[in-house]
């Protein structure tokens, strides 16, 4: 990013562009620093979540209704209703909770990878908001 276009967003957020520009290497790394560890407390909860739910749908998966599982030729027939239900509602959950953790885990690799650049990404956000 070359310091016109940094000049242009310091402009349209009011602040001035020589301040901006100067005291950008200060800011970045410190607001860097702060959304990493709000990510990572996020990630962290969905990730805990997410193997929660694993846990479930591995459960709700392996509890078959055993009466008549000797003839069983159908893969639907071996389960019930409520598992089924469960089986279907925790898989919903986890993929939710996997999107939900991807798009998390991108926030905080972006924050890490380029400070400056996702603090600026952050302010024009803001200002879409």
């Amino acid at each position: 990013m070359d310091s016109s276009a940094i000049k242009e967003i310091a402009n349209q957020l009011g602040v001035g562009a020589d301040y901006l520009l100067n005291h950008l290497s200060e800011f970045a790394p410190k607001w860097a620093a702060m959304q990493v560890a709000k990510s990572g407390v996020i990630c962290v909860f969905l990730a805990v979540a997410l193997a929660v739910a694993i846990r479930m749908l591995m459960w709700a998966i392996r509890s078959k209704d055993d009466s008549d599982t000797d003839y069983c030729h159908d893969v639907t027939c071996c389960y019930s209703d409520d598992s089924i239900f469960a089986i279907i509602t925790c898989g919903i959950i986890v993929l939710i909770l996997f999107i939900a953790l991807a798009c998390n885990a991108t926030d905080l690799v972006t924050h890490i990878a380029s400070p400056e650049a996702a603090m600026l990404n952050d302010m024009l956000e803001a200002m879409q908001q």
